[in-house]
């Protein structure tokens, strides 16, 4: 039986097809599809350490901020670093704003968190930074709490007395008139220069000399910091002389 052309060549491409499978099969469609790169599956992990900083006002730390590609991430990581609201004086910036990660580069990376405070009198004593990593849809973020101690202020100590030309015998009044800028005064030490010491909560005293000189009286003061501050005033006593008796008359 003679065969025609046509159907030898069916019968050889049904051979090909049964011995190497549809894929010798030659389908436009299917090697357009082969063509189109499919997007990179996969996630990232964001963190940082230390989570809690804690910085004297007007000086910089460091929080390291670790990036890690998971089940095959690979792409492009943009970064940002925000500080919270009413935070003025305070900066935080990146080491590094753009990561990316290949296939065939490490799995994880090391960045630096800044956080500078260039000014001294913020106001409140915790703030938050915010650093938010974003890939296509994929975000994730990370927070750092920051710690500004307040600066603790030392009180200025001053006094007045009265009266201003004492005498021996006469009883001088000694009132405080210190004060704690950021704080209150929670303790007064007069030493009123004749052995006598007089501590505590006691910001006004009383004090009668009996000899005629002059006296170094000193105040100590302590605020709710458990900061001090002193000051003297030398005080003259005079003798409290007897008066005179005289008249005249004439003629």
């Amino acid at each position: 039986m003679r065969l025609s052309k046509l159907s030898l060549g069916i019968i050889v491409l049904l051979l090909i097809t049964a011995i190497l499978g549809p894929i010798a099969v030659y389908s436009p469609s299917t090697t357009n599809s082969s063509l189109i790169q499919r997007p990179s599956s996969g996630d990232f992990t964001l963190s940082l350490n230390p989570t809690n900083l804690t910085l004297v006002r007007g000086t910089t730390g460091i929080s390291n901020l670790n990036l890690t590609a998971v089940s095959g991430f690979r792409g492009t990581i943009t970064l940002t670093a925000t500080v919270s609201a009413n935070a003025t004086g305070i900066k935080a910036s990146l080491s590094n704003s753009t990561v990316i990660f290949t296939s065939s580069g490490p799995a994880s990376r090391l960045i630096l968190l800044i956080v500078s405070t260039v000014v001294t009198n913020n106001p409140a004593v915790f703030y938050t930074v915010n650093v938010t990593g974003i890939s296509g849809s994929l975000s994730h973020s990370a927070i750092l709490t920051l710690i500004l101690p307040l600066l603790e202020v030392p009180p200025v100590a001053s006094f007045i007395f009265a009266p201003a030309t004492p005498t021996t015998g006469m009883t001088i009044n000694f009132t405080s008139t210190s004060f704690d800028p950021d704080g209150t005064i929670i303790g007064w030490q007069w030493n009123l220069g004749d052995g006598t010491i007089i501590s505590g909560r006691i910001p006004t005293t009383t004090h009668v000399y009996t000899n005629n000189a002059t006296y170094t009286v000193s105040l100590l003061v302590v605020d709710n910091g458990n900061m001090t501050a002193s000051t003297s005033k030398q005080i003259t006593i005079a003798i409290d002389e007897f008066p005179v008796a005289n008249f005249t008359f004439a003629p």
